[in-house]
């Protein structure tokens, strides 16, 4: 051990000294010589060898001029070698040898590339011609190595032989290889199969490399009688798991990864002969009931895409048609599908993506998977065992988020740099932003289609908005224009919200246009207004947010809600100046007809309820500031009655929200009776709900509606008291937002009425917190700040109520 360390410092040393640098290369390889004598017939020691062979490694230019020497002593010697470990030292040097003439010819390439650059004048490398010198050197060595893969008795020795081989092939002459190829083939496969250990199968399939490649770039040597042999031996040692940690002994090591890798470029390298063959032989392997066969094939597949381009491409419509079956599957599992994504966007980046050749597909793919549903994780038709494995792998959830970030990614990828994106997602895309289960990833939707925008407008010079009635799934303007707005809500809450906002501002700024022509006029102020919303979503986000500790304490919450309150406030002042700017009644009318459809059939079963609720809520406030605007008594009192019919009463967020929104409605002076009156008219439904129950019959007509209109469950009374207190906070905010001129007579003659027939019997809590909080909103309807001259006389009687 001592001489062994004592050797490596030496070593070490003399590769020092040459490094980079011709200053002391000469002295340093001729002091190494005078222990290599020529002629000899006892080796130098080990030690020598590798010195030489690190040195060729190191500094190629300065070690190529000792080449010719060096190989002439080696040639005469490797005979006589007894010793197997000497006998891989010098494998080892011979591949370094090798390796050096072409780090040489590279090198020489490169520098007369930059004088070509420099200056018209440069002199060519004849690479043939710096090889074919030390062919038959190579050639002499080949000969007695060949026979060391079958004579050794060392397991190391045979697979150092086998890489040297390997390397040697690229050096020798073609007609060599042919003679011995199938003599090559034999001996690749044997020492394959006898290899003890992952460092000598790594070694092994480096020679099979090289081997391949000398092979396939002669088309006279016909390897295709060997290739799927050998395709065949090499392929499961690319079946190891995508997500290696190297800590977890049970998982595969860094020496595994580089065999892996290695068996890569065994597949690049031949693709120029054998491209046809890889793609049918891959396909086949996906097809396989093994998941790790099909992660492997798919990782393989997706390095020839990126590696082996050109032979690639002649096969598009083979690779596109082959894998439509695939994209196809819904029986996946969800680890197969991320590395699918990944193969997708290796499609994408290499330009397979084409709108007539299975680009759809890919498409499909990824749109159906950047949801996944959890149900999705049950894998069928497998064996127990593996079942139980993959529903083990596939139950983190962070696999779901990560496969949905992956398919984000990939149509980002393809709508900003493929040349067919405006075919393929365009627009298409717009069918998936008024789908409920898309609402979690509307923020990458919006993303693509903000690009989409901008490569069109370049091309085009122009915006040309896709015909909605040609296609039943594309929403129309008002409820693509509902849909981005409501998505503008909520940004101050988080990053995740911010980002949404921002790409629906941005989107809204492309396509606020198609909504009226008054909007497409030069002196139109909604493209400053939309600047200045981005400006103002920057100001709100960045400036002294809560942390995340900040936002569990109650001055956080508050501080956090009154960010929101302001925010969403900004953005109903936008939808209300869209809607003064029109004044046409049919065009309004169909506006809020747009936000009633969304709320009858969106948020009803997303996964995100919290999320979810509050942009239901937030709905809810636009279609009361519209309804605010429409003159037509019948249309406002069927779209009254359809707001409380569609709220969940239970949910104290959807509560408020359509508290609020009755309030939008009556902050018009003439609607302010109306929705009093829709407001008593909603209070019976209680009555003919217990008059059904003390009957115990079925009642038809108009009250069999009210009974399927009304989400009731398990406990009617319960749900009664979530519909009254709806109903008490709604008398607060129409009394809030009621004109000042008409409050006084409405908040005695109907509101304070109203509210004493339900201060006696709220027993509940949730009655009793929307009495507090009308008596709150009551309170600051008629402060002195807002009526000076009027003395509300039914204080003390409030008083005493919430004593």
């Amino acid at each position: 051990d001592v001489e062994n360390g004592l050797a490596h410092a030496a070593k070490d040393v003399f590769v020092s000294l040459v490094g980079k640098s011709d200053k002391f290369v000469n002295h340093v390889v001729d002091s190494l010589l005078h222990k290599f004598q020529p002629g000899s017939t006892s080796p130098p020691h080990r030690f020598i060898i590798l010195t030489l062979s690190e040195i060729a490694q190191k500094n190629p230019d300065g070690f190529l001029p000792f080449l010719h020497d060096i190989l002439a002593r080696t040639d005469a010697l490797l005979p006589h070698l007894k010793n197997d470990q000497i006998k891989s030292a010098f494998c080892q040097a011979l591949c370094s040898f090798a390796e050096s003439v072409k780090e040489f010819i590279w090198t020489q390439k490169r520098q007369n590339n930059e004088m070509e650059i420099k200056s018209d004048e440069c002199v060519a490398v004849d690479e043939s011609e710096i090889s074919e010198s030390y062919a038959d050197q190579f050639e002499t060595a080949y000969d007695v190595i060949i026979n060391w893969t079958t004579s050794s008795k060392d397991h190391k020795c045979r697979a150092d032989a086998a890489e040297c081989i390997g390397k040697l092939c690229l050096m020798i002459d073609r007609e060599r290889i042919l003679k011995d190829l199938k003599r090559l083939d034999t001996i690749f496969r044997s020492l394959h199969k006898k290899a003890l250990n992952p460092e000598e199968q790594l070694a092994i399939t480096m020679g099979i490399s090289n081997f391949l490649q000398a092979s396939c770039i002669e088309e006279s040597i016909p390897i295709e009688h060997y290739i799927n042999d050998l395709f065949e031996m090499l392929f499961p040692h690319v079946c190891l798991p995508a997500d290696q940690i190297v800590d977890d002994p049970s998982l595969p090591n860094l020496l595994q990864i580089k065999l892996r890798n290695e068996v890569f470029r065994c597949f690049q390298v031949s693709s120029c002969r054998t491209a046809d063959k890889e793609i049918y032989f891959l396909l086949h392997k996906m097809q396989s009931q093994s998941e790790i066969v099909k992660l492997g094939a798919i990782n393989l597949f997706r390095h020839l895409l990126n590696s082996a381009d050109d032979q690639m491409k002649e096969n598009r419509s083979l690779i596109t048609m082959g894998m439509k079956p695939f994209l196809n599957d819904e029986q996946l599992s969800i680890r197969v599908k991320m590395n699918l994504c990944q193969l997708c966007i290796a499609l994408s980046d290499n330009e397979y993506v084409q709108s007539d050749e299975g680009g759809e597909h890919v498409i499909q793919f990824l749109l159906a998977n950047l949801v996944v549903n959890r149900s999705d994780l049950n894998v069928k038709q497998r064996s127990s065992v593996q079942q139980q494995q993959l529903l083990q792998a596939s139950s983190d959830a962070s696999l779901i988020t990560q496969l949905s970030a992956q398919c984000a990614q990939a149509l980002y990828t393809i709508s900003n740099t493929s040349k067919v994106a405006c075919e393929l997602l365009w627009p298409k895309l717009f069918e998936y932003v008024c789908v409920e289960q898309y609402s979690l990833v509307i923020t990458d939707i919006f993303k693509c289609l903000r690009v989409l925008c901008g490569r069109i407008k370049q091309s085009c010079n122009k915006l040309d908005i896709y015909d909605f009635e040609a296609n039943s799934k594309l929403p129309g303007p008002f409820q693509l224009i509902c849909r981005l707005i409501v998505f503008m809500n909520g940004a101050p809450q988080n990053a995740q919200l911010n980002a949404r906002a921002k790409e629906s501002i941005n989107l809204f700024g492309e396509l606020f246009f198609w909504l009226n022509n008054k909007f497409c006029e030069t002196d139109s102020p909604f493209p400053k207004i939309i600047g200045h919303l981005l400006e103002s979503l920057q100001k709100e986000f960045s400036s002294n947010c809560p942390s995340n500790e900040d936002k569990n304490d109650y001055f956080g919450k508050e501080i956090l809600f009154s960010r929101v309150e302001r925010w969403q406030a900004v953005i109903l002042d936008l939808l209300c100046s869209l809607i003064n700017a029109v004044e046409d009644q049919s065009w309004r009318q169909n506006l809020a007809s747009a936000q009633a459809k969304q709320l009858s059939t969106l948020f009803t079963s997303a996964s995100d309820s919290f999320q979810s609720s509050q942009d239901k809520a937030f709905l809810m406030r636009c279609l009361g500031c519209t309804l605010a605007r429409i003159e037509d008594p019948t249309f406002i009192k069927e779209h009254l009655y359809f707001l409380f019919r569609h709220t969940q009463h239970s949910s104290i967020i959807e509560r408020v929200g359509c508290a609020i929104a009755t309030g939008h409605c009556a902050s018009v002076l003439d609607h302010a009776d109306l929705v009093l009156t829709e407001l008593e008219n909603v209070s019976k439904w209680e009555h003919m709900k217990e008059g059904k129950k003390q009957s115990g019959g079925s009642s038809a007509g108009f009250l069999s509606f009210i009974k399927d209109s009304l989400p009731y469950g398990r406990s009617v009374d319960a749900e009664i008291l979530n519909l009254r207190a709806t109903i008490v906070l709604s008398f607060g905010y129409v009394c809030f937002y009621c004109p000042t001129e008409g409050l006084v007579l409405r908040l005695q003659n109907t509101v304070l009425p109203f509210l004493r027939q339900y201060t006696a019997n709220s027993k509940e809590s949730s009655l009793r917190e929307a009495h507090l909080e009308t008596l709150n909103l009551i309170a600051l309807s008629v402060h002195p700040n807002r009526l000076r001259d009027y003395r509300f006389e039914s204080r003390y009687e409030c008083l005493s109520y919430i004593k």
